[in-house]
């Protein structure tokens, strides 16, 4: 009894995300554990945001409605600016998620490495943008005059402490990325608490006002931000950056960064460009109106978690699909689980009820590929613990192709008695319904040349009559030989 009650304590402090990827067979209450520790990371850094503005708001308010109206005026261009420089943030996550599953750590640390260069060069030259701009935005917007100034010194200390905020967003993908869901969800959490103390000590110990608020998320997102790197770049395990490693820029994983970043950095471009248009629409009705569209626009904010929930799910269980071939299947056999299609939602405006994954899965040892199909149904039914609906479809395909040895060396004999070119072929994924055959009967499949320029599957492709009298020559030959030898 003393034995299973310590194997229990040690499951509690395990990784949640292994009890998905391994299947484990769970009880009542290791579910409820499982649920709660692994959903309530995930919810609290994407309310990490709303929170902060909403504390902000709230605390700044009591100071009159004017200094709530001084960050209601910019507080949807500080969202454009934070959201464009974190959504770059996604496509480097994604990079080290699936070099993790293969099981390329190197070449995820160096994901890493290129990632924290390259937010760092966003978010200065972002916040650059914003210290320009900062004195002429709430003009620009229509504020009242009696708020401009309040206003403009928010965003300025606002944009100042972007690069915090960009860094802290990377360090924390990188860490989910990488399995460790527990980290980011307690430090934005922390992040949310350090807000209220420093508000506190700034706005009302020192007097400072507006400014207060925008200093106190800033020194939060600042200390939050150096304890997320240390925990990617130095305790992690798969993550931690090794001097003897270096560091290279690569022209590849930049592009691809860009190019998974950039569907992201429009959404919320667009939107925020929508909130912002609005505020300076309201902004002449006075502090009253534009303390209240505020508020409002900040708690409409909270619709959006479901959607971002879904996507991040469906991003949880693309990177431990991957993770079964390194992690799961012996090293010995070779095996392939390729995600060949994603697709979710089917407008910018409207959040995505549902995400639909398909792929292939190849391996050479039908046991293996029973093993696989478990594996990822356990997977599925990992997130439906979530709370997530799956639906877990598996169609079988052709097994693989694998030549009986003896029937194997007498066709490479006949063929070059018979004058072929005799070229061994490695072992490859590709499919073949040849492989039907051989689960009944012995068999040995074989290319043969065609004479044409083009390969198969080319539009160009075709075949030279005269090749067709050879190969079937050949082929009577085996068939005799393989018969007498029966």
């Amino acid at each position: 009894m003393k034995q299973e009650n310590v194997k229990n304590k040690k499951e509690n402090r395990e990784e949640l995300v292994s009890y998905i990827r391994m299947g484990r067979e769970l009880s009542g209450r290791q579910q409820i554990l499982l649920v709660i520790q692994l959903s309530l990371p995930a919810i609290m850094a994407q309310l990490t945001s709303v929170a902060m503005q909403y504390i902000d708001a709230s605390m700044v308010g009591r100071l009159g409605s004017g200094a709530a109206a001084a960050i209601g005026l910019v507080a949807s261009t500080t969202w454009l600016f934070g959201g464009v420089c974190n959504s770059f943030s996604v496509g480097f996550a994604v990079q080290a998620a699936q070099l993790i599953g293969a099981n390329k750590l190197e070449a995820a640390r160096d994901v890493l490495k290129q990632a924290l260069f390259t937010i760092s060069c966003i978010s200065v030259f972002l916040a650059a943008i914003g210290i320009a701009i900062s004195s002429f935005l709430p003009g620009w917007l229509g504020g009242e005059k009696a708020i401009l100034k309040d206003a403009g010194h928010y965003f300025l200390i606002y944009v100042c402490f972007l690069p915090c905020s960009g860094l802290n967003v990377l360090a924390g993908s990188m860490l989910q990325s990488s399995g460790n869901m527990k980290v980011p969800g307690i430090l934005n959490s922390l992040l949310c608490l350090l807000d209220v103390l420093f508000n506190v000590l700034f706005i009302y110990g020192c007097r400072m006002g507006v400014a207060g608020a925008a200093l106190g998320t800033g020194v939060s997102e600042l200390i939050i931000a150096s304890i997320m790197l240390y925990f990617a770049c130095v305790k992690s395990p798969i993550l931690h950056i090794r001097k003897e490693e270096g560091f290279h820029l690569s022209a590849e994983c930049q592009k691809k960064a860009i190019t998974l970043s950039l569907p992201v950095t429009f959404e919320r471009f667009v939107v925020c460009l929508a909130m912002i248009v609005t505020t300076g629409i309201v902004a002449p009705l006075g502090s009253v109106a534009l303390a209240a569209i505020c508020f409002g626009v900040t708690a409409v904010s909270l619709c959006y978690m479901a959607g971002y929930g879904m996507g991040e799910a469906a991003a949880r269980l693309v990177g431990s699909l991957q993770e079964i071939v390194s992690r799961r299947i012996s090293p010995t056999e070779t095996a392939v689980i390729s995600v060949t299609r994603f697709t979710s939602g089917t407008s910018w405006n409207i959040i995505p009820e549902t995400a639909r994954l398909e792929g292939t899965v190849r391996t050479f040892n039908p046991k293996v590929r029973e093993q696989i199909v478990k594996l990822m149904q356990a997977q599925a039914e990992g997130l439906e613990r979530e709370g997530y609906q799956v639906e877990f479809t598996w169609i079988p395909g052709c097994p693989a192709t694998n030549n009986d040895a003896n029937l194997a060396e007498l066709v490479r004999k006949e063929a070059m008695e018979e004058g072929f070119h005799v070229t061994l072929q490695h072992p490859e994924m590709g499919g073949e319904d040849f492989s039907c055959y051989q689960e009944l009967v012995p068999g040995a499949f074989f290319h043969v040349g065609t004479g044409g320029k083009y390969p198969a599957h080319n539009s160009k492709f075709t075949v030279d009559p005269a090749a067709l009298f050879g190969a079937s020559k050949l082929m009577s030959e085996i068939v005799k030989k393989a018969l007498k030898a029966s």
